[in-house]
């Protein structure tokens, strides 16, 4: 018999004889194992005379060394098939980087038994082409590769936008999933991982929008709240109303009504001798007033001294001692902007409407 040059590998020899088998069958061979030997086998071209083909075979045999293995190609008919499958064999474990330095010893002998083909295994190990795996007792499939599968570009990008784009983590982890089944990449962990995170964070993103949206409707929503001040309050309260402009001037011994938001104006001045809530009995300009707004707390200020000092006057007792109230109109920054100066001081019976003059009341 004669032998192919050896192959050495710079793997175990149980690895040796996955590889060598793969691409064998990569190359339409049928293989065979049997302990340290692989039978190798295909149909010979072209046919014979009586339209039959012919069967080739040869055996390789896969010995350990001290830095990996050597495998031996051997053929019983001549050494032409053998040498040509151990030339692509050689040239396709040496772009995966498993080729080693040459054999420098000779090649063994194959022994007799093996090579008269004695003992014939079952077809159980028998590996085809076809095949992605290795069947029970057989070798390993064609298709396994030294090295893992690269890693999706798509899958890592959805993992990324997951984080930073959570809608188009989405949409890149789903695409990534579909092109994930016809390539075989590795990615599909990062994939997933893409859509729960960007699904996470857009929910997320919603629930605070609509939060914001709510919290920013509910601030801006707000009304003329009226607050009466008692007796014994030190403090006074803001105006029955909005404060009126410039267009409405009131006269002292004008009576009003309370309207819906208890508003004071023009339109709600009624006769004294009606019912009605309150009764202007002082107005006078704010203390100090200058062109520049003097802010909120000056005008509260100049507006509760000037109508606690001219109740007396008008209603006929002090304050502190009436039973009666008061409220006040005063500027706002918007209204002094128009040229409103002026504080209106309306008394007021906290038992009700009153159908008649509050001056001298308490005479």
């Amino acid at each position: 018999m004669v032998d192919a040059a050896p192959l050495v590998l710079n793997v175990p020899a149980d690895r040796a004889r996955e590889v060598v088998a793969a691409t064998l069958s990569e190359q339409g061979f049928d293989v065979r194992r049997r302990g340290g030997i692989l039978e190798v086998e295909r149909d010979a071209h072209p046919v014979d005379a009586d339209g039959v083909a012919s069967r080739v075979s040869f055996l390789v045999r896969v010995d350990a060394t001290a830095g990996g293995s050597v495998a031996h190609f051997g053929e019983a008919g001549g050494s032409a098939v053998a040498t040509a499958a151990a030339r692509v064999a050689r040239a396709r474990l040496a772009e995966r980087g498993l080729v080693a330095e040459e054999a420098t010893d000779a090649a063994p002998t194959l022994p007799r038994e093996v090579a008269t083909g004695a003992d014939e295994p079952s077809s159980a190990g028998r590996v085809t082409p076809a095949s992605g795996y290795a069947l029970p007792g057989g070798v390993a499939a064609a298709s396994r590769r030294a090295a893992d599968p690269p890693v999706s570009i798509v899958a890592t990008l959805a993992f990324v936008l997951g984080f930073v784009a959570p809608v188009g983590g989405i949409v890149a982890g789903v695409f990534a999933l579909g092109i994930l089944r016809r390539t075989r990449e590795r990615g599909r962990g990062l994939a997933v991982a893409g859509i729960a995170v960007g699904g996470a964070l857009t929910v997320l993103t919603v629930a605070v929008v609509i939060a914001s949206v709510s919290w920013l409707v509910g601030g801006s929503t707000s009304s003329t709240a009226v607050t009466v001040p008692s007796s014994s309050s030190a403090a006074r309260a803001s105006p029955p109303s909005e404060t009126p402009g410039p267009a409405f001037e009131p006269r002292v011994g004008q009576c009003f009504v309370k309207r819906g938001r208890g508003e004071v104006g023009d339109a709600s001045i009624v006769d004294c001798a009606t019912p009605h809530s309150y009764e202007l009995y002082a107005r006078f300009p704010v203390a100090g007033g200058t062109d520049d707004y003097p802010g909120d707390d000056e005008v509260a200020h100049s507006a509760e001294a000037g109508c606690v000092e001219a109740f007396a006057g008008f209603v006929g007792l002090a304050y502190d001692r009436s039973a009666l109230d008061y409220v006040y109109t005063s500027p706002t920054r918007k209204t002094w902007a128009l040229g409103d100066r002026s504080v209106s001081c309306l008394v007021t019976d906290p038992a009700g409407p009153v159908t008649a003059t509050l001056r001298d009341a308490a005479r």
